[in-house]
């Protein structure tokens, strides 16, 4: 059977959530998983905005830079006298034009080497390791809970018997180590000593005219007992549930 984790009360059959004090572990982790799921964007996003950054960044740096190139290229041939102006003039535009092509091929280069990042192939390995080892982890969870479940459900089923005398005693044999199944077969066995002892103080004070009390007593004990078996919950039986034979 279930019980809550954070305040130990029984969770009924086919619930997630404590009755008790409202305890869902199932909504607790859907919500941490969407939590560290919209953390792990918000970071993947403001990573990529800083790498966006960067590169403008950097593109400008070099387009300035370029561009105090080329001025400077200019004042230097502004400078180098009209005596040698048609040479001076070639020479600039020679330089220029190198400095220009220079300045594209360094930009193109790095650019190139920024959006081509090198991924080593054990990185890669790992990442696929740990998503292989998270699949796993939930898949091993998954069983653990169906094979929770499955037990829950037989020890209901088996818990039906403890009021139903003579197989009162099957349930204690075959799970007596559950909790759930333990209370009701305790309250089974409380209620077939309860019905024994009023019987033979009827027949003792000679009132066996009243034994159809008795019986009606027990059948009513029998019907509340597997109401709650049947809704999954421990509740004792009115005036003798508090009797415990079982220890």
């Amino acid at each position: 059977m279930a019980y809550c984790k954070k305040c130990g009360a029984y969770i009924p059959i086919d619930e997630t959530a404590c009755p008790a004090c409202g305890y869902d572990p199932e909504e607790e982790e859907r919500k941490a998983r969407e939590a560290a799921e919209e953390e792990k964007r918000k970071q993947a996003e403001a990573a990529r905005r800083e790498e966006e950054e960067r590169r403008r960044k950097q593109e400008a740096e070099n387009w300035a830079a370029r561009e105090r190139a080329r001025e400077e290229e200019r004042r230097r041939a502004a400078q180098s006298g009209n005596n040698r102006r048609t040479y001076g003039s070639s020479q600039t535009q020679y330089t220029s034009q190198r400095t220009g092509q220079s300045g594209a091929a360094q930009g193109q280069y790095a650019s190139q080497r920024r959006e081509e990042t090198w991924v080593p192939p054990w990185s890669q390995t790992e990442e696929q390791d740990r998503t292989a080892g998270s699949g796993a982890a939930q898949s091993g969870f998954d069983t653990q809970m169906r094979d929770r479940a499955k037990e829950s459900v037989e020890n209901q089923k088996l818990s039906v018997l403890s009021y139903v005398w003579p197989l009162a005693l099957i349930p204690l044999a075959l799970r007596g180590k559950d909790d759930f199944a333990r209370y009701h077969a305790n309250q089974g066995l409380v209620l077939l000593v309860a019905e024994g002892v009023a019987s033979m103080a009827l027949s003792i004070l000679g009132l066996e005219s009243l034994g159809f009390l008795v019986g009606l007593g027990g059948l009513a004990g029998t019907i509340k007992g597997i109401s709650n078996v049947l809704r999954g919950k421990k509740e004792p039986l009115p005036f003798i549930g508090g009797i415990n034979l079982l220890k």
